[in-house]
């Protein structure tokens, strides 16, 4: 089973394709059925430390960390082309849910837990990490690839505006959910593995072999995704229709930031961009409005 410890649990390679292990994703399934049902992270640890299934092969014992994990993954709902394992909306009611029993005691806003999952640096492709000291009334975020040392100062309030203002945007405008034609959109890990090819390639001293290697995974990431083409514009299409006639957000709304973003991308000016699940981009300009663009391929 060490094996399945290199993909989320709920998952396998079977025949060279990623898809739900039947035992794993009933788990799955039973957590956030448990957590809609009113059990806290502890009952439900409890209950599957009883039911056989581990999420590490070491020790048949679950803990809180477990499950709050996977009630955070927004692969189970189909993000990032995964396999869907529980419908999108049971994983914006869990979503709601955690949102409403911290609301009231945090010292920043529920946004910042709901994005910190998603943000990720637009010039390297590597998640961000928050360093929860303050300077200035502002949170400080860096990259986690030291090699690039990208950073976001920002204040946890302006965060929730700005992410809202671009949620607002995609209301205001639902068909920038459209896919690009005749494109698939480009995966997280994709990005990355296209800009670690780009870094390769910008050394002087550049490995050939490593940076064909690169390529390579960067062709069959973008193959695998033409697979899923369909599938997410049927998402995106039920998404824009759920969106028409809808009212401009007067707070953050973690469930359609869920739904409608694979990732929150910070530029190297600071700027922000969420990138959508059609493949597609909202930005902030110098102004602080927002812009759309097409993903572009490896």
């Amino acid at each position: 089973m060490s094996w399945q410890r290199k993909i989320p649990f709920g998952y396998q390679i079977q025949n060279g394709k990623v898809v739900p292990q039947p035992d794993e994703a009933n788990a799955v399934r039973q957590i956030f059925g448990r957590y809609l049902g009113g059990d806290s992270y502890l009952v439900i640890a409890a209950a599957m430390s009883g039911n056989g299934v581990r999420y590490h092969a070491a020790t048949p014992e679950w803990n809180k960390h477990m499950v709050k994990r996977i009630l955070e993954n927004a692969r189970y709902n189909g993000g990032d082309g995964w396999p869907e394992i529980v419908s999108a909306d049971i994983f914006n009611q869990a979503a709601q849910i955690r949102a409403s029993k911290t609301e009231g005691w945090r010292e920043h806003p529920a946004c910042n837990d709901t994005v910190k999952r998603k943000l990720v640096c637009g010039v390297c492709g590597t998640p961000f990490r928050v360093r929860t000291s303050f300077r200035d009334g502002a949170r400080w975020w860096h990259c986690g690839n030291d090699e690039c040392g990208g950073v976001l100062k920002i204040a946890d309030a302006e965060l929730e505006r700005r992410v809202t203002a671009l949620l607002n945007r995609l209301i205001s405008q639902p068909g920038l959910l459209d896919m690009p034609p005749a494109a698939a959109p480009l995966s997280l890990e994709s990005e990355r593995t296209q800009n670690e090819l780009y870094r390769e390639l910008g050394k002087t001293d550049w490995n050939e072999d490593y940076a064909k290697s690169l390529a390579l995974a960067c062709a069959a990431e973008r193959y695998e995704a033409l697979g899923n083409r369909d599938l997410i514009i049927q998402k995106t299409a039920g998404l824009g229709a759920r969106l028409s006639g809808m009212a401009p957000l007067t707070a953050f709304d973690g469930g359609l930031f869920h739904e409608a973003a694979d990732a929150l991308m910070v530029g190297a000016d600071g700027a922000l961009a969420l990138k959508l699940t059609g493949g597609s981009l909202i930005a902030e300009n110098e102004s602080g409005e927002v812009e759309h663009h097409a993903d572009t391929a490896c």
